[in-house]
């Protein structure tokens, strides 16, 4: 399955020079897998031109006769040859493994982040990392990115938001939080693993003095 998909409203003059951002899925046939991802493509297609392809993963010896044929199910891929510097529309395919990723200083303060290289690979089109806390309390902060949207992969927290009831997160809930919002990652578990993903995938965050109430 193939679709192209485009954000609301007028389209501004980068976002027209812009190649689109192909996202592939690969899918196991669970309902609730397939629509946790592709829920996650169309927030990102809300935001920028976007094609998304989903291929179905296939039992092993399916997946063997695939590779020799140099077919893909369903669709051809760009290029049947491992090819990791290769470039197509401007972007790269990326392979992040959680094992081999390195936890750096996150955006907000409190919290690490492992880079899954999607920025990299995009030319800034977009960027997916995956935080958890450090111990240390987390202080409001605002963005000025496009879109923010974070999965709760694991643990929990209570997210903070300016004007907003405080709300505890728990695995498999999600949320996005608009550009210019005060929030605040509050209580986390240790156990708290975020998955954030953000157009564009560079973008400043503002870290505040106290709570918006306050300022």
């Amino acid at each position: 399955m193939a679709r192209t998909m485009v954000p609301d409203g007028p389209l501004s003059e980068s976002e027209v020079k812009r190649p689109p951002l192909v996202v592939w899925i690969i899918s196991d046939g669970k309902p609730g897998h397939v629509n946790q991802s592709l829920g996650l493509a169309e927030a990102l297609a809300r935001a920028a031109s976007t094609d998304i392809h989903v291929i179905p993963a296939l039992p092993g010896w399916r997946a063997w006769l695939a590779w020799v044929l140099k077919r893909a199910p369903g669709r051809t891929l760009p290029t049947p040859d491992l090819r990791p510097a290769r470039e197509w529309d401007g972007q790269r395919f990326v392979h992040s493994l959680a094992k081999d990723g390195v936890f750096l200083p996150f955006r907000i303060p409190g919290f690490e982040a492992r880079d899954t290289m999607i920025s990299t690979n995009t030319r800034g089109v977009a960027s997916v990392v995956v935080a958890r806390p450090t111990g240390q309390a987390a202080p409001w902060t605002r963005h000025d990115g496009d879109i923010l949207f974070t999965f709760v992969m694991s643990g929990g927290m209570v997210l903070e938001g300016q004007g907003k009831e405080p709300y505890r997160l728990a695995p498999g809930d999600a949320f996005v939080i608009p550009p210019g919002m005060a929030t605040r990652y509050g209580a986390p578990t240790p156990d708290l693993q975020l998955l954030e993903v953000t157009l564009p995938g560079v973008f400043r965050t503002e870290v505040l003095p106290g709570p918006p109430e306050d300022l």
